[in-house]
């Protein structure tokens, strides 16, 4: 190691320009074998734009800048290094370009803030921020990295020769698109599954790097890399701006581990990027302006119980399930702002067609339930959920935000209520020009209700993009789900016709789908025996059920045989080796690499009125569940017919 620094000190010494201080800190850039350094001609006189030089190694791609505090030209130094690997493709190994670590390099007793931006490294230290980075380049690949670069900028960069440098077998550096995108793809699949879930493949770059004017969505099918775009887009935002970025949705679950996924590709924004579900947001939000809402779930199931109670005659014949009624004050009523009976007879019931309901009927609803559930909730000083989006939307159309958000990401948004919607958008600043990113499925929505992008005063014209490309699951399990009829209410943003899953093209191949079926009593014991000899580890299995009961039981039985469990509720993405089980609703967005799912013959419900619409929501459910699978799905049919046999 002696000879190696020894050799690493004489070329350095060379170079004309540098200092003896910044001497120093390319040595320890250099500080073992396998590293390779391309250094500016021109350290004297450096654009401003560029980096001092660029370091390849296995844990990643470094641009090394001497400065003595944050260069005003830093986004454009991004820009340029971004410019450098923007269409670099190297066999296997793929590194989208904002992924390249900007680190400037300070004098002692320099103090630089870190925001996310850029690292910092004093004397000494260098060494310390390389090897802090995770990714895994093998030697031969780092080697053609560094050549190719080396050839494309040698007008401007030169690099270093060691005689002790890796002498690998000689490597592919540039390769034609088509050959390259399943080797990536394969390497991807065959590193441990967190990885997985950041993935960007190839051909999604461009979406990242793409400018919007205004509110824009993303749309397509389950699987076509959604919500991994809108990450890397604010991973990129976060490396240029030191603006505030919000990732918002309607399942906590979700925020919580898109914010774990998140943070391995830009750490160091925590006070910059907030990721929360809408309603944390909300009460947050409400918190440091006035005062929050008593959210007191629990105790509205119990106000909406007695008042159920005592007009339950008069709405049986039409259907006799209180949720069904609690849906239509909680996704209608409330859900659409609607505060006058008039309106509320004038409007639209988007997905609950299925239950026709007259002037005198919607009056009923109003005066017998609606009413009476508004009057005691007030009466206790309590709120429910719908309550808090109401009180918040109010709140900010009163006096918007004083520091407006660079971007805000709003994932799963078929599932949010038209007054969810409504509040996404005016935290994004309201108008036509606000930075609002919209990601949703129509043939995803597990809530009852719907809504059209008009009614909430967004306009998407000519800002979007529709994804067709299944990245997710392999094609035995994209096959299975393809085939469920999971009607889409919502209309997939008014502008475009939605892509049902059905027409998605699929790039993963082969995959396992198993389906058991048998009485219910059975169930528990097929699915531990499922899981048992499934292949995968439990850190990468969930159980996805229909509703929090069933959850709650299969997890019992999985415990009982000393099979460990977590509630998906309390899941942030942190690999655990654990069982998730859960209610398919805190898994919208999550992928996972085995799914069990569960379910009931399709057709089991009514197929007229209120039955439809719960068949076709059950439909849309089970397509979510076995889309979150990425290799092996097992569906379990629970059939009580006499003629059913176990594990048939």
């Amino acid at each position: 190691m002696n000879a190696w620094l020894s050799r690493v000190t004489d070329t350095l010494t060379r170079i004309p320009g540098l200092t003896s201080h910044q001497r120093t800190f390319l040595a320890e850039a250099l500080a073992e074998p396998g590293r390779y350094l391309l250094v500016h001609r021109d350290p004297v006189d450096l654009p401003a734009t560029h980096a001092h030089a660029l370091l390849f190694c296995g844990t990643g791609l470094f641009a090394l800048r001497f400065a003595e505090g944050v260069p005003a030209e830093l986004d454009e130094i991004h820009r340029d290094v971004e410019a450098r690997f923007g269409r670099l493709q190297f066999g296997r190994e793929k590194l989208v370009p904002h992924d390249v670590q900007l680190v400037l390099l300070v004098p002692a007793g320099i103090g630089v803030r870190v925001d996310g931006r850029f690292a910092v490294a004093g004397p000494g230290e260098l060494d310390r921020v390389i090897r802090a980075r995770q990714r895994h380049l093998r030697p031969t690949r780092v080697q053609a990295i560094a050549n190719t670069v080396a050839h494309q900028s040698a007008r401007e960069y030169d690099l270093l020769e060691f005689e002790e440098a890796a002498q690998g077998a000689a490597d592919p550096a540039l390769l034609d698109r088509s050959e390259v995108l399943a080797p990536q793809r394969n390497t991807a699949l065959q590193r441990p599954f967190q990885h997985w879930m950041t993935f960007l493949d190839p051909e999604q770059e461009i979406l990242v790097a793409r400018n919007y004017t205004g509110p824009a969505r993303l749309t397509g099918p389950a699987g076509t890399g959604k919500t991994v775009v809108a990450l890397h887009r604010m991973a990129r935002q976060a490396r240029r701006s030191t603006g505030r970025q919000l990732y918002t949705t309607f399942v906590k679950t979700l925020a919580n581990c898109q914010e774990t996924y998140f943070r391995r590709l830009a750490p160091g924004t925590e006070s910059r990027v907030q990721f929360a579900g809408l309603h944390a947001w909300a009460l947050d939000f409400l918190a440091q302006r006035i005062a929050a809402p008593k959210l007191d779930p629990h105790g509205a199931d119990r106000v909406f119980s007695r008042v159920w109670e005592r007009a339950r005659a008069d709405f049986e014949d039409i259907e006799p399930r209180a949720s069904y009624w609690r849906e239509e004050i909680d996704r209608v009523i409330k859900g659409r702002e609607i505060d006058d009976l008039d309106v509320y007879q004038r409007a639209d019931r988007y997905g609950r067609n299925g239950v026709r309901l007259g002037d005198d009927r919607r009056a009923d609803v109003w005066h017998k339930l609606y009413v009476p559930y508004v009057s005691e909730m007030r009466e206790r000083g309590i709120s429910d959920y719908s309550d808090v989006i109401a009180i918040a939307l109010a709140e900010i159309r009163n006096e918007p935000l004083p520091e407006p958000y660079d971007a805000v990401v709003v994932d799963e948004v078929q599932d949010i209520t038209l007054a969810g919607l409504r509040l996404a958008h005016a935290i994004a600043g309201g108008n036509g020009s606000s930075p609002l990113l919209l990601l949703g499925d129509g043939q995803q929505q597990v809530y009852a209700g719907g809504w059209r992008m008009a009614e909430a005063g967004i306009d998407l014209r000519g800002r979007g993009e529709i994804l067709r490309v299944n990245y997710r699951n392999r094609r035995r399990v994209w096959e299975n789900a393809a085939g469920i009829d999971a009607v889409n209410e919502l209309g997939d943003f008014d502008d475009a016709p939605g892509v049902p899953l059905r027409d998605a093209d699929v790039t993963l191949p082969d995959g396992v789908v198993r389906i058991w079926r048998g009485p219910d009593q059975y169930l528990e014991a097929a699915l531990v025996d499922g899981i048992r000899g499934c292949g995968k580890p439990l850190s990468d299995i969930a159980v996805l059920t229909r509703t929090r009961h069933e959850a709650g039981r299969l997890a019992g039985a999985l415990e009982a045989v000393g099979i460990a469990t977590l509630p998906l509720e309390d899941y942030d993405g942190t690999p655990r080796a654990a069982v998730k089980v859960g209610a398919v609703h805190r898994a919208k967005g999550l992928d996972f690499a085995a799914v069990f799912h569960p379910t009931w013959p399709a057709g089991a419900d009514s197929r007229t009125g209120a039955g439809r619409e719960r068949a076709e929501l059950a439909e849309r459910q089970k397509l979510v569940a076995i889309t979150r699978a990425r290799d092996y799905a097992w569906i379990g049919i629970r059939d009580d017919r006499p003629e059913i046999q176990r594990g048939r």
